[in-house]
């Protein structure tokens, strides 16, 4: 899809939310609330900006990318955050340019085939658990992006289930230049 849903407020969900291929921005100057009465609420690709802190009271779902700017807080609290598969032919991108406040949260890696997962940005993300599970073929997580030398750590507990996991050398952009992730620490 190519439209986006801006929402500057708290977000209160009640009911469900069907966002199809639409990207939905939190962008508000200030801190925002996400909470919902739905279990695990599900949007195509997520993106927190703007200022302040943006706290997940409730599971989120994303089939496409999460991106927290520069300046924002994200703040999981004690939810699970789940890439699901979405069965897409492209990577999906964990991308943190701000500040990911793990607190007790786990963040779910779901996929397929070899379309991994990237995590990547210019500030370090401290996850507390992650879980990284293949639906279907091989699948991983890249902690790095070909392009940059940034990194991630897993403070609490990593489980890989009927997974591929990247942690070091790996086909570059260009398919024959091996670069090392960004010295992911777990």
């Amino acid at each position: 899809g190519t439209n986006t849903l801006k929402i500057w407020g708290s977000l209160a969900n009640s009911g469900t939310i069907t966002t199809n291929d639409n990207a939905v921005w939190f962008n508000g100057s200030g801190n925002q609330a996400i909470s919902s009465s739905a279990i695990n609420s599900s949007f195509s690709s997520i993106y927190f900006s703007g200022s302040g802190t943006k706290s997940l009271n409730t599971s989120i779902r994303t089939r496409g990318n999460l991106q927290i700017d520069s300046g924002v807080t994200l703040s999981p609290g004690s939810i699970t955050l789940t890439f699901e598969d979405s069965l897409s032919t492209s990577h999906r991108d964990f991308i943190n340019n701000g500040t990911f406040s793990a607190g007790s949260s786990s963040v779910v890696f779901d996929g397929h085939g070899n379309i991994n997962t990237r995590v990547y940005g210019s500030s370090l993300t401290v996850f507390n658990n992650v879980t990284i599970d293949a639906l279907s073929g091989v699948y991983g997580v890249d902690f790095f992006d070909d392009t940059t030398s940034r990194r991630a750590e897993i403070n609490g507990t990593l489980t890989i289930e009927s997974a591929g996991f990247v942690a070091d050398e790996e086909a570059g952009s260009n398919g024959s230049t091996n670069v090392k992730d960004g010295r992911p620490k777990y």
